[in-house]
């Protein structure tokens, strides 16, 4: 019953976004992931870095984990609410859910 209550209230806050034309990052606080070429990657409303290397970063969103593939990756800056990746990067992955530990 619970699950039915969440699905009619996501369906609502669904309907008041597009009524509204609100941006569904705003308003569900998914990420937002913008790209320059192959070469910079900005995303926001991140969570965390779960792991960086020169060749593969991996960061926590919302709701998945997102991993980027490239070489000489570097990270220009990060902020509570958004990272900005360079390098040349090759790939892009949802891998999940980060499991709570």
């Amino acid at each position: 019953m619970e699950k039915d209550n969440e699905r009619r209230v996501e369906r609502r806050l669904l309907k008041l976004t597009e009524y509204l034309s609100l941006p569904k990052d705003l308003v569900y606080g998914e990420c937002l992931i913008t790209m320059t070429g192959n070469t910079e990657l900005t995303i926001e409303n991140y969570r965390s870095i779960c792991q960086f290397e020169e060749t593969c970063i991996v960061i926590a969103l919302k709701h998945d984990r997102l991993l980027i593939q490239g070489s000489r990756l570097e990270i220009l800056y990060y902020r509570e609410d958004e990272i900005k990746i360079k390098g040349r990067i090759s790939g892009l992955q949802f891998l999940g859910e980060c499991k709570k530990t």
